[in-house]
């Protein structure tokens, strides 16, 4: 017996350099299958398997299987590969003998296998025999084969069957041939208690290998007392970095052994009839454990399924709450759409109103530009009046000056008085000119100020009645 465990790489290369001979050339012709065969698409387990051959444990499993079967393999060999699934074990044997069988339950992974063997992408020599079977009941006949291999399948058979599938396996082999088995080892239940898949317990595997006597090498079982959940968890961890691993941990580990079956019949005899009472006397004691945990499920059923008929109930209610909180969530958005219309009147009144303001203003700005055109003129006008002052006040300085000139001298002469009576005359018709011009300028600025008064009145009736259209309109 020998256990698939192994902490360190060193060792793992060590113990695997079987499988990197025989076995993985295959398993690289796996990987191009994988690439190059477009079925192969449509049958996952061997897509899964393309990696799953590579794991470390099945490296150990493989290796231990062809270490116990390469030396004996020739063209006359008869050999059954047991549960072959879709792996390439099969034609690592059929490179060497002609009488190569290889059986699984699964019609699918037999019909993907004989397409495989047709496409010849393996190119083994020899074809291999593909047949969908039970190993619990085989059509072979008894000692027909000289090898039979069964690599991790019986862990996934439930009690006494795999009792009964190692009976079948042991009635076709040949005395003296050799049944070279894998199977999970785990810390759990018996396998005899575990329904669907399990692992198989040190006790179990004891419990089987008294069946087969002396036929079974069980040095090392002692062994598996010195496996404990941390050793398993260490193994998994220390390779499942690899790219090939999808999960960190699992709770088993593999163990291999072989049953070598014995030339004498009453020893053949003799095993046959244990492993007919083994199943006969544990199946009571199963059948008492099965019954409890089908009650155990019935009662968990039973538990799921009034809860399951209080979350009916529940859901009954809380649809009708969904219901009336739908209609009010409805309602909501119909008074939102609504708010939303006002809001949307609103606006428009706003920006309507926005219009308004910005016509005043530039109304406004227009006056004010009227405004300043005007004060501009004004400004003009009354720089004129005020130079026209100066001139008059500059002309009746002359005049005084020449008055005062006159006084002074007091030039008698009548030609002169004369003068002086006409420049008088010119100085009150100038007065009167100036006079004149004073009331023209005013009436200029008076004009100019009822032009601006007009102006004004005529813009602010046009901009009511501009406002007046406009809010007509709205």
């Amino acid at each position: 017996m020998e256990i698939m465990l192994e902490i360190k790489e060193e060792n793992l290369v060590r113990r695997t350099n079987v499988y990197e001979r025989h076995f993985k050339p295959f398993v690289d012709k796996m990987a191009f299958i994988r690439e190059h065969f477009p079925e192969a698409n449509d049958y996952p387990e061997f897509n899964e398997y393309v990696d799953i051959v590579k794991w470390p444990i099945r490296k150990l499993e493989y290796d231990y299987v062809l270490r116990q079967v390469m030396d004996q393999l020739r063209e006359d060999t008869f050999v059954l590969d047991a549960g072959c699934g879709v792996t390439p074990l099969p034609f690592v044997f059929g490179a060497q003998s002609k009488n190569v069988f290889a059986v699984d339950f699964s019609a699918s992974s037999i019909q993907f296998m004989a397409k495989i063997q047709d496409m010849k992408y393996y190119s083994t020599p020899n074809p291999i025999n593909f047949s969908v079977q039970d190993i619990c009941n085989l059509p072979f006949d008894t000692n027909s084969f000289d090898l039979v291999t069964c690599v991790s399948v019986l862990e996934h058979i439930d009690f006494p069957h795999y009792v009964q599938a190692l009976c079948e396996l042991y009635r076709i082999l040949k005395p003296g041939g050799k049944l070279v088995c894998t199977m999970d080892f785990w810390l759990g239940d018996s396998r005899k208690k575990t329904c669907l898949s399990g692992g198989f317990t040190k006790e179990d595997f004891m419990e089987l290998f008294n069946l087969f006597g002396s036929q079974v090498d069980q040095s090392g079982v002692d062994q598996l007392d010195l496996v404990d959940k941390t050793t398993i968890n260490r193994f998994w961890s220390s390779f499942y970095e690899s790219p090939l691993m999808d999960i960190s941990n699992r709770e088993y580990v593999a163990v291999g052994y072989t049953i070598v079956k014995s030339t004498d019949d009453e020893v053949i005899g003799q095993t046959i009839r244990n492993l007919s009472e083994y199943q006969i006397s544990n199946a009571y004691d199963v059948l008492l454990d099965r019954n409890k945990f089908i009650k155990e499920l019935m009662v968990d059923y039973e538990n799921r399924l009034s809860i399951i008929h209080r979350l009916n109930s529940e859901k009954v209610i809380i649809e009708a709450d969904r219901e009336k909180r739908l209609a009010l969530i409805i309602e909501q958005e119909r008074q939102l759409k609504e708010l939303k219309d006002q809001l949307s009147i609103c606006e428009q009144d706003r920006s309507g109103k926005h219009n308004i303001i910005d016509l005043q203003q530039k109304v406004i700005e227009r006056l004010e530009q009227d405004h300043s055109t005007f004060s501009r003129i004004i400004e003009e006008q009354q720089a004129k009046i005020t130079q026209f002052e100066q001139d008059h006040l500059n002309l009746l300085n002359v005049i005084k000056s020449q008055q005062k000139t006159i006084e002074d001298f007091d030039i008698g002469y009548h030609n002169q008085l004369e003068t002086i009576n006409v420049q008088n005359k010119k100085i009150k018709e100038l007065e009167m000119l100036l006079e004149e011009q004073k009331l023209k300028n005013q009436a200029l600025v008076n004009k100019l100020n009822d032009l601006m008064g007009n102006r004004l009145i005529r813009l602010v009736h046009s901009f009511g009645k501009k406002n007046g259209a406009s809010g007509g309109q709205q």
